[in-house]
């Protein structure tokens, strides 16, 4: 997340440089609506914000949390998968015979 609200900031700053003029909520839809659709249900949510607390530096913040929200996400989904499972129908039987032992199952 770090990198892409980097990117962003470069080609507005680009642009400027350039005499483009580039309003915060510019950014902030070159932010969003640069996301993956993972992102899509925060970014709605938005919705709901006062529109004077939806300055470039709120929605920098709210990405960054969000960011390491999904980390975690990622982490635990990750931690499900490899933890041992235990099934009773997967349940192996070793028997080791000795010659001369004869032993039926």
């Amino acid at each position: 997340m770090l990198a892409w609200i980097g990117r962003v900031k470069a080609m507005a700053f680009r642009l400027t440089e350039i005499n483009v003029a580039i309003t915060d909520e510019d950014q902030i839809l070159m932010l969003t609506m640069g996301l993956d659709t993972s992102y899509e249900s925060f970014i709605i949510s938005f919705d709901g914000t006062q529109p004077e607390l939806l300055t470039l530096n709120y929605i920098i913040h709210c990405l960054l949390n969000e960011d390491v929200h999904h980390d975690n996400q990622e982490v635990e989904k990750v931690k499900d998968e490899i933890k041992p499972k235990k099934d009773k129908e997967n349940v192996v039987l070793v028997v080791i015979l000795s010659p001369g032992n004869p032993c039926t199952c």
